[in-house]
């Protein structure tokens, strides 16, 4: 009888760490096995939408709507809707410094809330795309999508690093 309570509690402790370890295999972080150029991750991101819709942007551009200084990126990329009535906004930033990563992802998101208040009682499709911005960091890597194909841009600047 001892004997059977001891499988007992052994098949119970088994079936309740068994869902656990899954769960947890599932949601470990991911970590980065490749280190792309920035004119492969552009490229990738290029490929997957059509950028041509898109006003690109000078750096004289990026520095007054985000703030960002030269001293603090290596490269960018930055495309903006032609007409201000539209929030389409890709920015893709190399930092020079990975110190600096936290610095300009906190003037991204600065932009962010000021279109956010620009265009909530303006314009509410347009606000609901900036409510759904991607904002991600890889290595050095800064990228803001505030488009309707946030989410394939998303995948696609992810697939440059996994």
């Amino acid at each position: 009888m001892n004997s059977s309570f001891i499988k007992k509690g052994i098949v119970s402790l088994l079936l309740f760490l068994w869902p656990l370890s899954i769960l947890y295999g599932c949601t470990a972080a991911k970590v980065p096995t490749k280190n792309p150029s920035f004119n492969e991750i552009m490229g990738k991101i290029g490929k997957t939408v059509d950028l041509s819709t898109l006003k690109e942007g000078n750096f004289a551009k990026l520095k007054r709507l985000y703030g960002i200084s030269r001293g603090e990126i290596e490269e960018f990329a930055f495309y903006q809707a032609p007409s201000n009535i539209k929030a389409d906004e890709i920015v893709l930033i190399k930092v020079k410094q990975t110190e600096d990563t936290e610095k300009v992802k906190e003037k991204l998101l600065k932009r962010v809330e000021k279109q956010a208040a620009n265009f909530k009682d303006y314009l509410p499709e347009e606000y609901y795309l900036i409510e759904k911005n991607v904002l991600k960091v890889q290595n050095n890597y800064l990228l803001l999508v505030i488009s309707p194909e946030a989410e394939k841009i998303s995948e696609a600047f992810d697939q440059c690093f996994y």
